[in-house]
């Protein structure tokens, strides 16, 4: 089978990949795990790998780890840490859609352009694709597996290939074990059951991706658990899932309909059973655990492998044709796959969601902010914005910017929060060693008079940890900016026994702002802002506290209370739950200083149990 690298697919694929790099690739973090990979990678590369295998699932993405030091050992010297970070962004995105157009240029002989469309606007792949992320890394080497599998000549070098990158791929991420069965499938030598479990490339599929999972186990055995327990909320993976997948996840439905249907014209045909079963299993995994949007990556990346291969291409084909609305269909999917990029929901109230193009709502994830449609806005924004999309990027440039001191004991002590890998990173790059302090009941009396952390886990204290630990915390500590960077209320903090407790980062104003707000996270921000709300407010809860009496005036409705607490004194406290664009809130006649919270999303979305 031929490469047709000016087919339609295949330059599509090119376009898209090379407007996308221009928009969104920097020196930008996207979330904390793309800085375990530099922080382990820089490891790898000085010779001390050992720092690195007790990193956050070092055994199921160990190649990925070792990726990342690749190429830290070919950036140039000195050390420049934005290069490093622009480095493997751009490594990362050029082997991953390098891999998806090898694939589609391969496969493009009879792919509908509405497939390959659909595929290539997969929401999952335009947000998070420009970020060095093992999801990436790993669907690269499938794709290139995928493509290595479509040969009709076999000899024992190409056999050997197979089982190179099924290690690869699996040892990148090791849900690509995952889409093994549906590569064995899909490529089979003869369409029956049989021929797909006796033919020597499913045992060498089989075998890559096991002893990779296998190695990750033996060698690097300090591992976490492969399953999420507890993580499934309907109206999260409903969220994730469509904003997510997008025309794919349709696609992928397609794909399990056809097949369907195939075995219903054939029911003894065991393999096209087996090939839906096959077709299902990544986004099946995922679907009871999906934390991101993200994870859909794994069913885009089984659904794009599905589509080009020979076989998915002619089941698709016979299920267009046999459908009374084929070309019906196809359409449905350019539209589904086009417009979400032009247009998103704005879901400040869940009751009355709006169209808009500028005012999509944010969804929080365990891999930063998504939107809720509108990406080609969302893209624009990242390099408009320096990569400030959410806290994850304000977290790195503090952390950054903070030069940090080791105390008595050689060490550099921390705060274990969420973000702990942002400033581990930072300090291993000046050469220093991190010590990670956890506030638990336990540990909290050993915690050092001089600590650091960052701002934004304080600014949801009652989500990371028990409300008394975090009181006594805050109680104890008084906090001093390291740096100038400061988006929201967020930046380092040295938080220190004997400091003043003044300025804008008032302890005791944290403890007070978060018994407004429990576990629900906010933001702090200027009094002047307060003149008119913004439209980045418009849903979402404010709280105003003061040590003295507050005369605040505005026409939206408010409560106000007192709250007092011995170490703390007595903070008063006025809270509007839903504040609307354009209203005005008006603190002037007070007179002492007033701080400003607003919550980071949507009331609907408290985390509050009224």
């Amino acid at each position: 089978m031929k490469y047709r690298f000016f087919s339609a697919p295949a330059m599509v694929c090119l376009l898209v990949a090379l407007a996308l790099g221009a928009l969104t690739l920097g020196p930008f973090m996207r979330e904390t795990d793309q800085a375990r990979f530099l922080d382990s990678g820089l490891a790898i590369a000085k010779g001390h790998p050992q720092l690195g295998f007790a990193e956050f699932n070092f055994d199921k993405q160990f190649v990925s780890y070792y990726l990342a030091a690749l190429v830290n050992r070919c950036v140039p010297r000195p050390l420049v840490t934005d290069t490093l970070i622009y480095a493997t962004n751009t490594f990362s995105f050029a082997f991953f859609w390098g891999a998806l157009w090898l694939l589609l240029a391969r496969s493009a002989h009879r792919l509908s352009f509405a497939v390959a469309l659909s595929l290539l606007l997969t929401p999952a792949f335009l947000m998070y694709s420009p970020f060095y992320a093992s999801a990436f890394t790993s669907a690269a080497l499938v794709f290139l597996l995928a493509t290595h599998l479509a040969r009709l000549k076999w000899n024992p070098l190409s056999r050997a290939g197979i089982f190179l990158l099924a290690f690869l791929a699996v040892g990148a991420r090791a849900d690509a074990l995952l889409v093994m069965p549906l590569l064995a499938m899909l490529h089979s030598p003869r369409r029956n059951f049989s021929s797909a479990f006796y033919a020597p490339n499913t045992w060498l599929l089989a075998t890559g991706g096991l002893t990779a999972f296998i190695f990750g186990r033996v060698m690097f055995p300090i591992f976490s658990a492969d399953v999420a327990v507890g993580t499934l909320h309907l109206k999260q993976f409903l969220g994730y899932l469509v904003f997510g997948l997008g025309a794919t996840g349709l696609l992928l439905l397609a794909g399990l309909h056809a097949a369907f249907k195939a075995r219903q014209l054939e029911p003894r045909r065991v393999w096209i059973l087996f090939l839906g079963i096959a077709l299902a299993l990544p986004m099946g995994y995922y679907s009871f655990q999906m934390l991101s949007p993200r994870h859909c990556v794994a069913g885009a990346m089984a659904t794009a492998v599905f589509m080009c291969a020979r076989r998915g291409r002619a089941l698709m084909q016979s299920y267009f044709r046999i459908r009374f609305s084929g070309g019906g269909l196809k359409i449905i999917f350019v539209g589904v796959a086009v417009i979400p990029l032009l247009v998103g929901l704005n879901l400040a109230d869940l009751h009355h969601p709006k169209i808009s193009f500028l005012q999509r709502t944010l969804l929080p994830s365990a891999a930063g902010v998504a939107p809720a449609g509108g990406f080609l806005g969302f893209l624009l924004s990242v390099k408009q914005l320096n990569g400030y999309l959410d806290h994850n990027q304000a977290v790195w440039v503090a952390a950054r910017d903070t030069k940090f001191k080791a105390d008595a004991t050689g060490t550099v002590p921390l705060i274990w929060t969420p973000m702990e890998s942002y400033l581990k990173f930072s300090i291993r790059l000046q050469n220093e060693v991190p010590h990670v302090y956890h506030l638990t009941s336990e540990e909290a009396l050993l915690l050092p008079p001089v600590i650091y952390s960052e701002s934004r886990t304080l600014m949801r204290l009652q989500f990371s940890w028990p409300v008394e630990v975090g009181n006594y915390f805050f109680a104890r500590y008084n906090f001093v900016p390291t740096t100038s960077a400061n988006w929201h209320g967020i930046t380092l903090l040295r938080c220190v026994t004997n400091a003043p407790d003044l300025g804008d980062f008032s302890s005791a104003a944290f403890w007070a702002l978060s018994q407004s707000f429990g576990p629900d996270e906010f933001r702090l921000e200027r009094t002047s802002a307060l003149k008119q709300i913004s439209p980045d407010w418009a849903g979402k809860k404010v709280t105003l506290v003061s040590k003295g009496e507050m005369r605040v005036k505005s026409t939206l409705a408010k409560t106000g209370r007192t709250i007092c607490a011995g170490s703390f004194g007595c903070w008063h406290l006025i809270e509007f739950v839903s504040v609307r664009a354009g209203d005005i809130i008006d603190p002037s006649l007070s007179t002492d200083k007033i701080y400003v919270g607003v919550g980071a999303l949507p009331a609907w979305m408290s985390l509050k149990k009224d």
